[in-house]
Protein backbone atom coordinates (compact mmCIF):
# COMPACT_ATOMS: atom_id res chain seq x y z
CA UNK A 1 0.00 0.00 0.00
CA UNK A 2 1.62 3.23 -1.18
CA UNK A 3 1.77 5.94 2.09
CA UNK A 4 -0.78 8.51 0.11
CA UNK A 5 -3.00 5.43 0.17
CA UNK A 6 -2.20 4.73 3.96
CA UNK A 7 -2.90 8.19 4.96
CA UNK A 8 -6.13 8.86 2.70
CA UNK A 9 -7.51 5.28 4.35
CA UNK A 10 -6.28 6.82 7.84
CA UNK A 11 -8.05 10.12 7.61
CA UNK A 12 -11.64 8.54 5.67
CA UNK A 13 -11.61 6.73 8.55
CA UNK A 14 -11.16 9.50 10.96
CA UNK A 15 -14.35 10.81 9.39
CA UNK A 16 -16.29 7.84 10.24
CA UNK A 17 -15.18 7.25 13.00
CA UNK A 18 -16.45 10.92 14.62
CA UNK A 19 -19.59 9.42 14.48
CA UNK A 20 -20.71 7.64 17.74
CA UNK A 21 -23.89 5.37 17.69
CA UNK A 22 -27.36 7.14 16.91
CA UNK A 23 -25.81 9.21 14.86
CA UNK A 24 -28.22 11.21 11.92
CA UNK A 25 -25.78 13.71 10.42
CA UNK A 26 -22.30 13.83 9.79
CA UNK A 27 -20.86 17.13 8.19
CA UNK A 28 -17.06 17.98 7.30
CA UNK A 29 -15.62 20.84 5.99
CA UNK A 30 -11.62 22.16 5.39
CA UNK A 31 -12.82 25.61 6.65
CA UNK A 32 -9.07 26.66 5.92
CA UNK A 33 -9.61 25.74 2.35
CA UNK A 34 -13.73 27.28 2.17
CA UNK A 35 -12.83 30.27 4.21
CA UNK A 36 -11.89 32.59 1.49
CA UNK A 37 -14.79 31.26 -0.99
CA UNK A 38 -17.14 31.54 1.31
CA UNK A 39 -15.20 35.57 2.80
CA UNK A 40 -15.42 36.60 -0.98
CA UNK A 41 -19.15 35.60 -1.60
CA UNK A 42 -20.15 36.84 1.65
CA UNK A 43 -18.84 40.55 0.57
CA UNK A 44 -20.50 39.81 -3.19
CA UNK A 45 -23.67 39.18 -1.80
CA UNK A 46 -23.96 42.11 1.12
CA UNK A 47 -25.34 44.68 -1.34
CA UNK A 48 -28.07 42.20 -1.68
CA UNK A 49 -28.64 41.52 1.91
CA UNK A 50 -28.70 44.80 2.49
CA UNK A 51 -31.13 45.72 0.13
CA UNK A 52 -33.63 42.12 1.04
CA UNK A 53 -35.19 42.46 4.49
CA UNK A 54 -35.67 38.65 4.03
CA UNK A 55 -31.76 38.04 3.50
CA UNK A 56 -31.09 40.64 5.77
CA UNK A 57 -33.12 38.98 8.90
CA UNK A 58 -31.38 35.50 7.78
CA UNK A 59 -27.79 37.19 7.68
CA UNK A 60 -28.16 38.80 10.84
CA UNK A 61 -29.35 35.05 12.47
CA UNK A 62 -26.00 33.76 11.21
CA UNK A 63 -24.19 36.86 12.59
CA UNK A 64 -25.76 36.22 15.95
CA UNK A 65 -25.56 32.82 16.66
CA UNK A 66 -22.67 31.11 14.22
CA UNK A 67 -20.62 33.77 13.93
CA UNK A 68 -20.81 34.45 17.95
CA UNK A 69 -19.99 30.91 18.45
CA UNK A 70 -17.06 30.45 16.22
CA UNK A 71 -15.91 34.07 17.64
CA UNK A 72 -16.22 32.73 21.08
CA UNK A 73 -14.59 29.93 20.86
CA UNK A 74 -11.79 31.80 19.25
CA UNK A 75 -11.35 33.76 21.91
CA UNK A 76 -11.77 31.32 24.93
CA UNK A 77 -9.21 28.04 23.14
CA UNK A 78 -6.95 30.25 20.19
CA UNK A 79 -8.31 28.27 17.01
CA UNK A 80 -8.09 30.10 13.64
CA UNK A 81 -10.45 28.32 11.57
CA UNK A 82 -9.08 30.11 8.47
CA UNK A 83 -5.89 27.86 8.71
CA UNK A 84 -5.05 25.78 5.82
CA UNK A 85 -5.42 22.46 7.33
CA UNK A 86 -8.40 23.57 9.92
CA UNK A 87 -11.27 21.59 8.89
CA UNK A 88 -14.61 20.93 11.24
CA UNK A 89 -16.73 18.24 11.87
CA UNK A 90 -20.86 18.51 12.50
CA UNK A 91 -21.73 15.70 14.48
CA UNK A 92 -25.84 15.28 14.91
CA UNK A 93 -28.43 13.39 16.60
CA UNK A 94 -31.45 14.81 15.46
CA UNK A 95 -34.08 12.95 16.97
CA UNK A 96 -32.53 11.85 20.57
CA UNK A 97 -34.85 12.08 23.29
CA UNK A 98 -35.40 15.49 25.17
CA UNK A 99 -34.50 17.13 21.03
CA UNK A 100 -31.66 16.76 18.97
CA UNK A 101 -28.32 17.14 20.29
CA UNK A 102 -25.03 18.16 18.25
CA UNK A 103 -20.95 18.74 18.75
CA UNK A 104 -18.10 20.43 16.61
CA UNK A 105 -14.89 18.60 16.23
CA UNK A 106 -12.27 21.39 15.50
CA UNK A 107 -9.07 19.99 13.94
CA UNK A 108 -5.54 21.21 13.00
CA UNK A 109 -7.09 25.05 14.24
CA UNK A 110 -3.82 25.58 16.74
CA UNK A 111 -6.01 25.54 19.57
CA UNK A 112 -4.70 25.82 23.30
CA UNK A 113 -3.32 22.98 24.74
CA UNK A 114 -4.25 23.50 28.09
CA UNK A 115 -7.78 24.58 29.97
CA UNK A 116 -5.73 27.29 31.55
CA UNK A 117 -7.45 30.38 30.59
CA UNK A 118 -9.18 33.53 31.76
CA UNK A 119 -12.88 32.88 31.59
CA UNK A 120 -15.91 32.93 33.55
CA UNK A 121 -16.69 29.30 32.47
CA UNK A 122 -18.51 26.70 34.33
CA UNK A 123 -15.87 24.02 34.83
CA UNK A 124 -17.30 20.27 34.92
CA UNK A 125 -16.01 17.08 34.22
CA UNK A 126 -16.98 13.86 31.85
CA UNK A 127 -14.97 10.45 32.63
CA UNK A 128 -12.87 11.99 34.49
CA UNK A 129 -11.97 14.87 31.40
CA UNK A 130 -12.37 18.51 32.02
CA UNK A 131 -14.88 20.27 30.07
CA UNK A 132 -16.29 24.41 30.17
CA UNK A 133 -19.79 25.32 29.57
CA UNK A 134 -19.72 28.98 27.90
CA UNK A 135 -21.21 31.28 30.15
CA UNK A 136 -23.17 28.84 32.32
CA UNK A 137 -25.18 28.83 28.77
CA UNK A 138 -25.90 25.51 26.99
CA UNK A 139 -22.98 25.37 24.81
CA UNK A 140 -19.72 23.62 25.74
CA UNK A 141 -16.16 23.32 24.61
CA UNK A 142 -13.21 21.26 25.54
CA UNK A 143 -9.73 20.71 24.25
CA UNK A 144 -8.89 16.68 23.75
CA UNK A 145 -5.74 17.01 22.11
CA UNK A 146 -3.19 19.92 21.18
CA UNK A 147 -4.68 20.10 17.83
CA UNK A 148 -8.68 19.37 18.76
CA UNK A 149 -11.11 21.05 20.13
CA UNK A 150 -14.94 19.60 20.65
CA UNK A 151 -17.55 21.75 21.25
CA UNK A 152 -21.63 21.98 20.75
CA UNK A 153 -23.94 21.63 23.24
CA UNK A 154 -23.84 20.21 26.72
CA UNK A 155 -25.11 16.97 26.13
CA UNK A 156 -23.88 16.78 22.65
CA UNK A 157 -20.04 17.31 23.54
CA UNK A 158 -20.73 14.85 26.77
CA UNK A 159 -21.46 11.90 24.05
CA UNK A 160 -18.83 13.33 21.66
CA UNK A 161 -16.01 13.29 24.85
CA UNK A 162 -16.61 9.88 25.57
CA UNK A 163 -16.90 8.86 21.66
CA UNK A 164 -13.61 10.21 21.18
CA UNK A 165 -12.08 9.30 24.46
CA UNK A 166 -13.05 5.46 24.37
CA UNK A 167 -14.01 4.71 20.75
CA UNK A 168 -16.33 2.56 19.84
CA UNK A 169 -16.59 0.84 16.34
CA UNK A 170 -19.78 1.79 14.44
CA UNK A 171 -20.90 0.35 11.66
CA UNK A 172 -24.99 2.11 11.28
CA UNK A 173 -25.62 2.96 7.51
CA UNK A 174 -24.39 6.49 8.26
CA UNK A 175 -21.13 5.36 9.31
CA UNK A 176 -20.42 3.20 6.60
CA UNK A 177 -22.00 6.28 4.16
CA UNK A 178 -19.07 8.65 5.69
CA UNK A 179 -16.41 5.92 5.50
CA UNK A 180 -16.66 6.08 1.21
CA UNK A 181 -16.40 9.66 1.18
CA UNK A 182 -13.44 10.62 -1.00
CA UNK A 183 -11.00 12.89 1.18
CA UNK A 184 -10.22 14.78 -1.32
CA UNK A 185 -12.84 16.91 -0.89
CA UNK A 186 -13.48 19.53 1.33
CA UNK A 187 -17.24 19.91 1.73
CA UNK A 188 -18.54 15.94 2.91
CA UNK A 189 -21.98 15.55 4.29
CA UNK A 190 -23.11 12.03 5.35
CA UNK A 191 -27.00 11.41 7.05
CA UNK A 192 -29.11 8.78 7.96
CA UNK A 193 -32.82 10.08 7.91
CA UNK A 194 -35.09 9.28 11.04
CA UNK A 195 -38.52 8.26 10.52
CA UNK A 196 -40.10 11.04 12.58
CA UNK A 197 -37.46 13.70 9.92
CA UNK A 198 -38.70 11.61 7.08
CA UNK A 199 -42.23 12.30 7.79
CA UNK A 200 -41.94 15.96 8.23
CA UNK A 201 -39.90 16.88 5.24
CA UNK A 202 -42.65 16.89 3.06
CA UNK A 203 -44.84 19.44 5.25
CA UNK A 204 -42.05 21.88 5.56
CA UNK A 205 -40.50 21.34 1.59
CA UNK A 206 -43.11 20.89 -0.02
CA UNK A 207 -42.61 19.05 -3.43
CA UNK A 208 -38.84 18.14 -2.72
CA UNK A 209 -39.78 16.98 0.59
CA UNK A 210 -41.66 13.98 -0.38
CA UNK A 211 -38.60 13.56 -3.09
CA UNK A 212 -36.15 14.01 -0.45
CA UNK A 213 -38.43 11.42 2.37
CA UNK A 214 -37.76 8.62 -0.11
CA UNK A 215 -34.09 8.51 1.01
CA UNK A 216 -33.04 6.65 3.93
CA UNK A 217 -28.85 6.93 3.89
CA UNK A 218 -27.56 9.20 1.62
CA UNK A 219 -23.67 11.16 1.32
CA UNK A 220 -22.61 14.22 -0.47
CA UNK A 221 -18.91 15.05 -1.27
CA UNK A 222 -18.13 18.77 -3.22
CA UNK A 223 -14.40 19.83 -4.34
CA UNK A 224 -13.86 22.15 -6.90
CA UNK A 225 -16.29 21.68 -10.53
CA UNK A 226 -17.88 18.31 -9.05
CA UNK A 227 -19.96 17.24 -6.90
CA UNK A 228 -20.68 13.63 -5.80
CA UNK A 229 -24.75 12.98 -4.36
CA UNK A 230 -25.35 9.06 -3.16
CA UNK A 231 -29.34 8.14 -2.29
CA UNK A 232 -30.43 5.17 -0.86
CA UNK A 233 -34.00 4.27 -0.94
CA UNK A 234 -35.46 1.19 1.29
CA UNK A 235 -37.53 -0.53 -1.72
CA UNK A 236 -37.65 -0.18 -5.14
CA UNK A 237 -40.80 2.45 -5.18
CA UNK A 238 -38.29 4.56 -3.25
CA UNK A 239 -35.24 3.95 -5.98
CA UNK A 240 -37.31 4.94 -9.00
CA UNK A 241 -38.47 7.98 -6.64
CA UNK A 242 -35.43 9.41 -5.77
CA UNK A 243 -33.64 8.88 -9.57
CA UNK A 244 -36.63 11.11 -10.62
CA UNK A 245 -35.57 13.20 -7.95
CA UNK A 246 -31.86 13.55 -8.99
CA UNK A 247 -32.96 14.23 -12.36
CA UNK A 248 -35.42 16.61 -11.51
CA UNK A 249 -32.83 18.80 -9.16
CA UNK A 250 -30.79 19.01 -12.74
CA UNK A 251 -33.09 20.61 -14.73
CA UNK A 252 -34.81 22.79 -11.81
CA UNK A 253 -30.84 24.30 -11.08
CA UNK A 254 -30.70 25.01 -15.17
CA UNK A 255 -33.77 26.21 -14.97
CA UNK A 256 -33.31 28.27 -12.17
CA UNK A 257 -30.12 29.87 -13.23
CA UNK A 258 -31.54 30.76 -16.54
CA UNK A 259 -34.33 32.50 -14.96
CA UNK A 260 -31.83 34.56 -12.40
CA UNK A 261 -29.81 35.92 -15.69
CA UNK A 262 -33.27 36.60 -17.00
CA UNK A 263 -34.51 37.90 -14.37
CA UNK A 264 -31.36 40.50 -13.53
CA UNK A 265 -31.60 41.19 -17.61
CA UNK A 266 -35.59 41.92 -17.13
CA UNK A 267 -35.12 43.78 -14.02
CA UNK A 268 -32.52 46.21 -16.60
CA UNK A 269 -34.61 46.39 -19.47
CA UNK A 270 -37.90 47.96 -17.46
CA UNK A 271 -36.35 50.05 -15.40
CA UNK A 272 -34.76 51.43 -18.33
CA UNK A 273 -38.37 52.23 -19.90
CA UNK A 274 -39.38 54.04 -16.82
CA UNK A 275 -41.22 50.83 -15.52
CA UNK A 276 -40.43 49.26 -11.66
CA UNK A 277 -41.08 45.64 -11.54
CA UNK A 278 -43.50 44.52 -9.08
CA UNK A 279 -41.86 42.80 -5.75
CA UNK A 280 -38.19 44.00 -6.33
CA UNK A 281 -36.53 46.40 -3.72
CA UNK A 282 -35.84 49.50 -5.40
CA UNK A 283 -31.99 49.07 -3.67
CA UNK A 284 -31.64 46.52 -6.16
CA UNK A 285 -30.54 48.99 -8.44
CA UNK A 286 -29.79 48.08 -12.19
CA UNK A 287 -25.88 48.38 -11.50
CA UNK A 288 -26.29 45.61 -8.76
CA UNK A 289 -28.42 42.97 -10.53
CA UNK A 290 -26.17 43.29 -13.27
CA UNK A 291 -23.22 42.74 -11.18
CA UNK A 292 -24.98 39.94 -9.61
CA UNK A 293 -25.92 37.93 -12.75
CA UNK A 294 -22.42 38.57 -13.65
CA UNK A 295 -20.23 37.54 -11.15
CA UNK A 296 -22.70 34.47 -9.78
CA UNK A 297 -24.41 33.31 -12.62
CA UNK A 298 -23.05 33.97 -15.99
CA UNK A 299 -21.92 31.68 -18.44
CA UNK A 300 -22.93 28.99 -15.77
CA UNK A 301 -22.97 25.36 -16.99
CA UNK A 302 -24.13 22.62 -15.13
CA UNK A 303 -24.21 18.56 -16.49
CA UNK A 304 -24.86 15.49 -14.80
CA UNK A 305 -24.48 11.65 -15.06
CA UNK A 306 -27.15 9.55 -13.03
CA UNK A 307 -26.68 5.86 -12.24
CA UNK A 308 -28.11 3.30 -10.30
CA UNK A 309 -25.96 0.76 -7.61
CA UNK A 310 -27.21 -2.50 -5.96
CA UNK A 311 -28.96 -2.10 -2.74
CA UNK A 312 -31.40 0.12 -3.97
CA UNK A 313 -28.55 3.13 -4.40
CA UNK A 314 -28.46 5.71 -6.68
CA UNK A 315 -25.35 7.58 -7.53
CA UNK A 316 -25.31 11.01 -9.14
CA UNK A 317 -22.01 12.95 -10.38
CA UNK A 318 -22.71 16.66 -10.80
CA UNK A 319 -20.04 18.99 -12.51
CA UNK A 320 -20.93 22.60 -12.25
CA UNK A 321 -18.79 25.21 -13.52
CA UNK A 322 -19.50 27.25 -10.68
CA UNK A 323 -20.09 27.01 -6.96
CA UNK A 324 -21.78 30.69 -6.49
CA UNK A 325 -23.95 30.28 -9.59
CA UNK A 326 -25.17 26.83 -7.90
CA UNK A 327 -25.68 28.30 -5.18
CA UNK A 328 -27.39 31.66 -6.81
CA UNK A 329 -29.85 28.82 -8.73
CA UNK A 330 -30.40 27.04 -5.64
CA UNK A 331 -31.69 30.16 -4.22
CA UNK A 332 -34.35 30.34 -6.91
CA UNK A 333 -35.21 26.78 -6.92
CA UNK A 334 -35.72 26.99 -3.19
CA UNK A 335 -38.34 29.94 -3.92
CA UNK A 336 -40.16 28.16 -6.58
CA UNK A 337 -40.12 25.07 -4.80
CA UNK A 338 -41.34 26.40 -1.60
CA UNK A 339 -44.79 25.56 0.22
CA UNK A 340 -47.05 27.94 -1.18
CA UNK A 341 -51.24 28.21 -2.08
CA UNK A 342 -51.06 25.49 -4.46
CA UNK A 343 -49.80 23.37 -1.20
CA UNK A 344 -51.67 20.33 0.16
CA UNK A 345 -52.11 20.63 3.48
CA UNK A 346 -51.07 17.92 5.63
CA UNK A 347 -54.82 16.46 6.02
CA UNK A 348 -55.14 15.23 2.51
CA UNK A 349 -50.65 14.39 2.31
CA UNK A 350 -51.47 12.24 4.95
CA UNK A 351 -54.85 10.37 4.38
CA UNK A 352 -53.73 10.25 0.58
CA UNK A 353 -49.84 8.68 1.55
CA UNK A 354 -51.69 6.37 4.13
CA UNK A 355 -54.41 4.75 0.77
CA UNK A 356 -51.17 4.58 -1.44
CA UNK A 357 -49.35 2.45 0.94
CA UNK A 358 -52.28 0.36 1.62
CA UNK A 359 -52.73 -0.53 -2.20
CA UNK A 360 -49.41 -0.66 -2.77
CA UNK A 361 -49.48 -3.43 0.26
CA UNK A 362 -52.33 -4.81 -1.79
CA UNK A 363 -50.75 -4.78 -5.09
CA UNK A 364 -47.55 -6.79 -3.62
CA UNK A 365 -50.07 -9.36 -2.28
CA UNK A 366 -52.33 -9.66 -5.26
CA UNK A 367 -50.81 -8.69 -8.08
CA UNK A 368 -53.16 -5.22 -8.75
CA UNK A 369 -54.72 -2.31 -7.55
CA UNK A 370 -57.99 -2.07 -6.52
CA UNK A 371 -60.21 0.57 -8.25
CA UNK A 372 -62.18 1.66 -5.67
CA UNK A 373 -64.83 4.81 -5.00
CA UNK A 374 -65.70 7.55 -4.82
CA UNK A 375 -66.31 7.42 -0.97
CA UNK A 376 -68.84 8.67 -0.33
CA UNK A 377 -70.56 8.99 -3.34
CA UNK A 378 -71.78 12.95 -3.00
CA UNK A 379 -68.87 15.50 -2.23
CA UNK A 380 -69.13 15.67 1.84
CA UNK A 381 -70.80 18.99 2.80
CA UNK A 382 -69.52 18.64 6.31
CA UNK A 383 -67.04 15.78 8.02
CA UNK A 384 -68.33 12.63 8.15
CA UNK A 385 -67.48 8.90 9.56
CA UNK A 386 -65.59 6.60 7.49
CA UNK A 387 -67.95 3.72 6.29
CA UNK A 388 -67.37 0.55 7.69
CA UNK A 389 -68.27 -1.43 4.54
CA UNK A 390 -65.96 0.79 2.15
CA UNK A 391 -64.57 -1.31 -0.97
CA UNK A 392 -61.44 0.53 0.60
CA UNK A 393 -61.52 -1.20 4.23
CA UNK A 394 -60.83 -4.45 2.32
CA UNK A 395 -57.25 -3.56 1.79
CA UNK A 396 -57.09 -2.41 5.37
CA UNK A 397 -57.53 1.17 4.82
CA UNK A 398 -59.79 2.88 7.13
CA UNK A 399 -59.14 6.99 8.11
CA UNK A 400 -59.32 7.51 12.10
CA UNK A 401 -61.65 10.66 13.02
CA UNK A 402 -63.79 12.22 10.95
CA UNK A 403 -62.96 12.62 6.93
CA UNK A 404 -63.76 16.47 4.62
CA UNK A 405 -62.18 14.72 1.45
CA UNK A 406 -64.27 12.21 -1.00
CA UNK A 407 -62.07 9.87 -2.20
CA UNK A 408 -61.43 7.61 -5.50
CA UNK A 409 -58.47 5.06 -6.38
CA UNK A 410 -58.41 4.70 -10.18
CA UNK A 411 -56.10 2.64 -11.83
CA UNK A 412 -55.21 2.83 -16.01
CA UNK A 413 -52.84 0.47 -17.52
CA UNK A 414 -51.47 -0.88 -14.81
CA UNK A 415 -51.14 2.34 -12.96
CA UNK A 416 -52.39 4.11 -9.62
CA UNK A 417 -54.15 7.50 -9.16
CA UNK A 418 -55.59 8.66 -6.20
CA UNK A 419 -57.85 11.61 -6.12
CA UNK A 420 -59.16 13.85 -3.22
CA UNK A 421 -61.75 16.17 -3.41
CA UNK A 422 -63.66 18.59 -1.17
CA UNK A 423 -63.84 22.08 -0.14
CA UNK A 424 -62.60 21.45 3.38
CA UNK A 425 -62.29 25.64 4.01
CA UNK A 426 -65.67 25.74 2.55
CA UNK A 427 -65.54 28.99 0.65
CA UNK A 428 -67.28 27.01 -2.27
CA UNK A 429 -64.48 26.42 -4.48
CA UNK A 430 -64.20 22.90 -5.04
CA UNK A 431 -60.43 21.42 -4.32
CA UNK A 432 -58.92 18.37 -6.32
CA UNK A 433 -55.96 16.65 -5.20
CA UNK A 434 -54.12 14.01 -7.24
CA UNK A 435 -50.95 11.63 -5.81
CA UNK A 436 -48.77 10.29 -8.06
CA UNK A 437 -48.20 7.27 -6.88
CA UNK A 438 -44.21 7.07 -8.65
CA UNK A 439 -42.86 9.60 -7.07
CA UNK A 440 -45.12 10.30 -3.91
CA UNK A 441 -46.33 13.98 -4.71
CA UNK A 442 -49.78 15.02 -4.03
CA UNK A 443 -50.76 18.06 -6.49
CA UNK A 444 -54.03 20.15 -6.92
CA UNK A 445 -55.22 19.15 -9.98
CA UNK A 446 -55.30 22.33 -13.00
CA UNK A 447 -56.24 20.09 -15.88
CA UNK A 448 -59.41 20.39 -17.50
CA UNK A 449 -62.48 18.18 -16.49
CA UNK A 450 -62.40 15.16 -13.53
CA UNK A 451 -59.03 13.27 -13.10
Amino acid sequence: MTLALLLSTLLLSGFADDAPRGTDLLLRMDTGKLTKEVTSSREAISPLVSAWPPLRALSARVDSEWIWLFGTLKTRTGIDLARTSANVTLVADLDAAGGMIWALVIRNADGKSDLDVDTKDEVFEVDGHVARRLDKGDLAWSVVDKSTVVAGSVRGLQRQLRHLLAPTKNQEPLATEAARLRQSSPLQLAFALPDGIRTLLPQTLSHAGDLLAAATVGSIAARPGKISVRLTGEDEDAQVALEHSVKAFVALARASALLLQGGAETISGLRTLGLEPRQVPAEIDKELATTLSNSWVADFQLSAKVSKRRGHGIDATVDVSSYRGLLAAMGVMALMLAPGEATAPAEVKDILKELRRAQNAHKKAHGEYLRCGPIPTNLPAEPFEWPGDSCFNTIGFSPKGKVRYQLMADVEDGKLLLVARGDANQDGILEIWVLDNLTGFVRRWSGGGAP
